[in-house]
């Protein structure tokens, strides 16, 4: 950064450390510095033309520079090159109510973003490289897990030990789903693995999925309340439970590597309990907790699906590969 300017160093400093800091790959790491190069460089042009304009009128320069703040922060969950678009803009702003506006200082800011960057994703790819494809299995791996653990804490809710929170456990489950959104945004908004771009939201609409319905599992375990029915649809729920708890974990076998894992549906488990639910009750209106058992059947039957769709898709394009191999 010094030997470009000695004056503006800092720069290169700020955009190095920026896009390497709380990324979890070097694919989110060169996403995210494209972006901030990318955001600079449109910036440039647009502040440039709204400096000038307001050349002398320090309150509308002020007034701009707030608005300049608060699309920055706004914009900065949507993506990182418009928040840095309006950073640059300000700057420029600022720089005219300095008396310090110049065009060769915004050009400046490019280089030194331009090194910055070059800089972070170095880092990320050759000092501490974590790759994007380990993070997405490690946060695949743990979305499921916590998945397993919800449906698990959910049955002993409904039938056994009122001790536990499902709820709890299911907005575990969402940040986990954050997590992978994250760590997967490289595949689907950045320059890195972009053949494996449909993978990876079909995987994302599989797992949105299975957090929606688990939350609906997670809600009604805990409003189930049926001492007297609660012996004869124990056992069949309670086993389609751990069917789906068992194809879970032989999706993540899959995930980690392994071949020739199979899975087995809960179909007929399902089926056994939504038909005991509903003979309890004969012909007439079901009651309010027969109703929230189905509920909970119908959460466990889309999470099951959901799971074998994964697991199967999954297990079919790993033996594509090797029998092309």
């Amino acid at each position: 950064g010094e030997l470009v300017s000695p004056s503006r160093w800092y720069w290169a400093v700020i955009a190095a450390f920026v896009i390497f800091a709380g990324t979890n790959s070097w694919g989110e790491t060169l996403t995210k510095g494209w972006q901030r190069l990318l955001g600079t460089i449109l910036g440039v042009p647009c502040g440039v033309l709204v400096a000038t304009l307001f050349a002398g009128d320090k309150t509308a320069s002020l007034v701009l520079i707030f608005v300049c703040l608060f699309c920055a922060f706004y914009f900065m969950t949507v993506t990182y090159s418009l928040m840095t678009f309006w950073i640059t803009t300000m700057l420029a702003l600022m720089y005219g109510l300095l008396g310090q506006f110049s065009f060769g200082v915004l050009l400046l800011r490019i280089e030194e973003t331009a090194i910055g960057v070059v800089i972070g994703v170095a880092v990320a790819i050759l000092v501490l490289p974590t790759h994007t494809r380990t993070a997405i299995r490690n946060d695949s791996r743990a979305f499921l897990t916590d998945l397993s653990s919800l449906i698990e804490i959910s049955t002993a809710t409904m039938f056994d030990d009122r001790t536990l929170s499902p709820t709890e456990q299911a907005r575990q489950l969402d940040r986990k789903l954050q997590q992978f959104r994250v760590s997967a945004k490289p595949h689907l908004a950045g320059v890195a693995g972009l053949a494996g771009r449909r993978s990876i939201r079909r995987a994302l609409r599989i797992f949105a999925a299975c957090d929606r319905y688990g939350r609906s599992l997670a809600r009604s375990s805990e409003q189930y309340r049926d001492p007297v029915g609660s012996q004869a649809l124990a056992p069949a729920f309670t086993s389609a439970a751990a069917r789906t708890r068992s194809n879970i974990d032989a999706l993540v076998t899959i995930i980690d590597g392994a071949d020739g894992v199979r899975v087995n549906s809960a179909t007929d488990e399902l089926d056994a309990a939504e038909t005991l639910a509903r003979h309890q009750d004969g012909e007439g209106e079901l009651r309010p907790d027969l109703w929230r058992f189905l509920t909970a059947v119908h959460a466990l039957r889309q999470i099951e699906r959901a799971v074998v769709t994964a697991a199967t898709n999954l297990g079919d394009r790993k033996s594509t590969r090797l029998n092309s191999s």
